[in-house]
């Protein structure tokens, strides 16, 4: 029998606000940022834009396991004549992924191990506030507007005190 006192099973509540990028057709799609944790080697898929959310700043929230964990890469559909088409775009510290020629070129000059992850850590049962995720434009930024956040969260599931919450923002 498993202890379910383990740390497996011991999971945490994140939420924030993600800016998504616009200018291209996401056709009602929704959209993702890839997660790595470490202590469990696996990696998650945060559904950070709904289907069918038009507006640009979206609330997500994601119940995770405990542990320090990395963003790895923005996923987001675009709409086409016959569905849509899933691109991927990786996520590094003050590199500009969006432009595939510039990211070439940053790995041709820099050498990819010298990239940098953004990373969180997720270390008790308890709610999180990851922050304001701008990926609003191809340099991807964290900025903190709790107060909104825990606005939108109160009306969208009715959390009665969202000021508990621990506010950690990916570095």
């Amino acid at each position: 029998m498993v202890d379910k006192e383990s740390r497996d099973y011991k999971r945490a509540m994140i939420y924030g606000i993600f800016v998504q990028r616009l200018g291209f057709k996401s056709g009602g799609f929704p959209q993702y940022v890839k997660v790595y944790n470490f202590d469990q080697n696996k990696e998650y898929r945060l559904r950070v834009k709904d289907a069918f959310t038009a507006q640009k700043n979206s609330l997500f929230c994601a119940e995770l396991p405990l542990g320090m964990y990395e963003l790895r890469s923005y996923i987001y559909i675009q709409s086409k004549w016959y569905g849509g088409k899933e691109f991927e775009e990786q996520l590094y510290k003050n590199i500009d992924c969006s432009d595939s020629v510039k990211y070439k070129a940053a790995v041709d000059s820099l050498g990819l191990s010298s990239f940098k992850r953004f990373s969180f850590t997720v270390n008790e049962i308890s709610p999180y506030y990851v922050g304001q995720w701008e990926f609003g434009t191809g340099l991807v930024s964290f900025s903190s507007d709790k107060q909104t956040s825990d606005e939108k969260l109160k009306r969208l599931i009715h959390v009665s005190d969202g000021s508990k919450a621990i506010s950690i923002l990916p570095q």
